[in-house]
């Protein structure tokens, strides 16, 4: 058997089951789509990796409830309408400037994604994020008394255990087979690192990359801090340095604040600007010392801690200019920075952005002197973003994002902890791939709290 067969088949599996088990009402839709983000490193690979469970669940709960989300006769229909129409409206524009300014070397055999790939992007991604959306404003009754830290921390719990099985079978096995069975398919290769004669692997559960488990782990994190579970604290913190990721750190570090602001009357829209102020300040600080906190690294006696966190901050600054950076922050070099520099070139695709599924459309070279310069070249690899923010700027524009901006902080949630809990995902939002959880616990705390 394969690795592709096997990752093929348990995501068809664990698919079913998590559907199974919602179905007969032994989870809510809400711990649904949760466990369903928790799998997603299943797919079916040879189609591409985001064909992965949390797709299919919701082909399942779109069947289900395809008459239902359109017949909606209330305030909420408007707002499926408004999100779903907003950005191909953009698109169309986009397809506008782009006869006049020559903006894609679009060449005859790419025509036909030209015009359709946004059509394909809204099927397997945009409109499923929505319409979860709309499912649980259906299934509100069933959720008025729902405990969502418990689903997350037996979400939690779960990860951790695989994350230490993936290190120990690392270390003492590293079969292929095996491997395949616990999520580290290919792409796990790429996230082996060396330390002291070591070779180890970034714990990613069954997250599809560390960078989920990090960002999962760095919400556990808080939710255990703020109910003062002190020894489970400290073991998810563990577990969240091990996925060698800067997100879990950053989200953790933003919990902070939120923390110290609880009982405060400030506004949420408010706080989240705060917060996101603060943090950028904090990046600018590093940006402007790094060549000092570098002399420091170079002072530091080495240790895992130091290798895997400290120095890997450090690795992504340039320390020849600052082109690598927004608002203080580090871009990838392989995934946002190519995007911000094509922007910078093309200001006004800031009014509609590249256009939805289009980053493959972003000319080559801007990938120039990283890794996947040659696969986009020759084996037509699709491009990603991995910061929310960034992501629906790059490719709806900055109008469409003010937009979502505006309407997923007008919410005035009057549970304290559910208030901390919503500022902390959109905060993170802005470091991690997460409008699927803004979304979801939008809706559920806004049917909770008011009659929607």
């Amino acid at each position: 058997m394969t690795e592709n067969f096997i990752n093929t088949i348990l995501c068809l599996i664990i698919s079913m089951v998590l559907y199974s088990n919602y179905y007969f009402n032994k989870i809510n839709i809400v711990e649904l789509y949760l466990w369903g983000i928790s799998f997603n490193t299943f797919s079916i690979i040879d189609i591409g990796p985001t064909i992965n469970v949390f797709f299919f669940i919701n082909v399942f709960v779109l069947l289900k409830y395809l008459s239902k989300i359109f017949n909606l006769k209330n305030k909420f229909n408007n707002y499926i309408i408004f999100f779903i129409v907003f950005p191909l409206s953009i698109h169309i524009l986009l397809l506008i400037f782009n006869n006049y300014f020559f903006i894609y070397r679009v060449s005859d055999n790419n025509l036909i994604s030209y015009y359709f790939r946004p059509v394909y992007f809204y099927i397997k991604s945009y409109l499923f994020y929505f319409i979860s959306g709309c499912v649980v404003y259906l299934e509100r009754e069933k959720l008025q008394n729902y405990n969502y830290e418990n689903t997350f921390k037996k979400i939690t719990i779960v990860s951790i255990l695989i994350s230490f099985l993936q290190i120990v079978l690392k270390i003492y096995l590293d079969n292929p087979l095996i491997n395949g069975f616990l999520g580290l398919n290919d792409l796990g290769k790429r996230y082996e690192y060396q330390l002291f004669g070591l070779t180890l692997v970034r714990v990613q559960a069954f997250f599809y990359e560390p960078k989920g488990l990090g960002m999962f782990l760095g919400i556990s994190c808080f939710l255990f801090l703020k109910n003062q579970k002190l020894i489970s604290f400290f073991i998810v913190f563990i577990v969240g340095v091990m996925t060698v990721s800067q997100t879990f750190f950053v989200i953790f570090l933003m919990s902070i604040p939120i923390l110290i602001l609880r009982n405060t009357t400030i506004r949420l829209r408010s706080q989240i600007l705060m917060i996101l102020i603060g943090v950028s300040f904090v990046f600018t600080l590093f940006s402007n010392y790094k060549l000092n906190l570098l002399d420091v690294s170079s002072s530091i006696k080495d240790s895992y801690l130091k290798k895997m966190v400290y120095d890997r901050a450090l690795s992504r600054y340039n320390y020849n200019d600052t082109n690598n950076e927004l608002f203080g922050m580090p871009l990838q070099g392989d995934l946002e920075l190519p995007v911000k520099n094509y922007l910078s070139d093309y200001p006004i695709l800031l009014v509609s952005g590249y256009g939805a599924g289009f980053n493959r459309f972003i000319p080559d070279e801007y990938f120039y002197g990283q890794w996947n310069y040659e696969p986009r070249r020759y084996e037509n690899l699709e491009g990603h973003i991995d910061m929310g923010w960034f992501f629906i700027v790059a490719e709806f524009g900055v109008l469409f994002f003010i937009v979502f901006f505006k309407y997923f902080t007008n919410i005035n949630i009057k549970n304290d902890n559910d208030k901390m809990f919503y500022i902390l995902l959109f905060v993170a939002f802005f470091f991690a791939r997460i409008e699927y959880l803004i979304i979801i616990f939008y809706t559920l705390f806004k049917t909770k709290d008011t009659q929607c």
